[in-house]
Formats: C-alpha cells, structure tokens, sequence
C-alpha cells in the first residue's frame, strides 16, 4: 500500500486590517492572499472607507 505524504499548506490568508489568519490554501508557492475578516471593527473600517471614497 502506498503511503500518502501530506504536503503543507503554503498560501495564507491575512486580515489587512488586523493580520488575523483567516484561512490557508493549498498552493505550489509560498503567497499570501489578503481580505477581511469577520471581525466588526474590521468590518466598520472597511465600510468607513468606501464611504469616504465615494
């Protein structure tokens, strides 16, 4: 029987308002993927900021 090596997960997703890690992907590369989290003050900073761009 063959033995399955599990590889690491080398992409992450990062908060870009507090850096939380949100989630890992499985990907060849080391990347890094930002969004945000669910986090309200997060959220609230977001929704400031496209108002005042608007």
């Amino acid at each position: 029987m063959k033995e399955e090596k599990a590889t690491p997960e080398m992409g992450i997703i990062l908060c870009s308002r507090c850096g939380e890690i949100i989630d890992t992907l499985d990907t060849e590369k080391v990347s890094v993927f930002y969004s945000l989290c669910n986090e309200p003050s997060c959220l609230e900073a977001a929704d400031t900021k496209e108002e005042a761009l608007a």
